[in-house]
């Protein structure tokens, strides 16, 4: 692993160094767009502002398109079955939101605190994750196919039953993260720091490991990434 990677001596953003932006009242939103279109539910741009304001949080069911938001606390907001195309969140705290079977389409979390998320049943097409704390999220039954989770702390996090082939982990912690009966087909891992974590049930063909350490559980044996490279 090297000095700049996942190593131990490297204090994780996502960790215990996250900080806490739970303190913030403000909501700064550029560029944006909530498209009614065929959708009874739909919010304009004013009803969107107006309930982030209120602390109104519930987006479920909604048609979402191209949002710019950055520097807001929106913790537990709820986006339960709703479509988010275009949906780009930089330096947030959106922990506890609620994700369940979303629809995500090229959206991007840029330094977002992310832990305690549900992102079960979502279905994600050019998800990027980057520089986030999703700690002990729930992504299970998800199909995160080709996403990219870069500079991400997901330890203790649960992918179990989930679509991941073609993703990309980098500089990544997956330590206690379980992936459980996934799809794991042309994973990328670069500068990925594992420590039991479950492979177990899982298709893991064409896996790639590049400079990763620690420990993999696959059927209840402990083996290195270099067993498996």
């Amino acid at each position: 692993m090297t000095s700049g990677g996942f190593g131990k001596g490297r204090a994780r953003r996502g960790g215990s160094n996250w900080r806490d932006r739970s303190g913030r009242d403000e909501a700064i939103i550029s560029k944006k767009e909530i498209s009614n279109t065929s959708n009874q539910n739909g919010l304009m741009q004013d009803d969107f502002e107006l309930r982030l304001s209120q602390q109104e949080l519930d987006f479920s069911d909604c048609i979402i398109v191209e949002i710019r938001c950055n520097n807001f606390v929106m913790q537990q907001a709820k986006f339960k079955n709703s479509s988010l195309n275009d949906f780009v969140i930089k330096d947030a705290d959106l922990r506890g939101c609620d994700f369940d079977s979303a629809e995500l389409i090229s959206c991007e979390f840029d330094d977002v605190d992310l832990e305690h998320c549900n992102f079960s049943k979502t279905s994600a097409s050019g998800l990027l994750i980057k520089n986030a704390n999703l700690k002990s999220s729930k992504l299970m039954g998800a199909d995160l196919s080709s996403s990219e989770f870069v500079d991400v702390d997901l330890a203790g996090s649960c992918f179990d039953s989930s679509n991941l082939s073609g993703a990309k982990f980098k500089d990544t912690d997956l330590s206690n993260t379980t992936f459980l009966d996934c799809d794991l087909k042309r994973v990328s891992f670069c500068e990925v720091y594992f420590n039991h974590t479950d492979f177990s049930a899982s298709n893991i063909s064409g896996v790639q490991f590049e400079n990763c350490e620690g420990s993999i559980l696959i059927d209840g044996e402990l083996c290195s990434p270099e067993d498996l490279a």
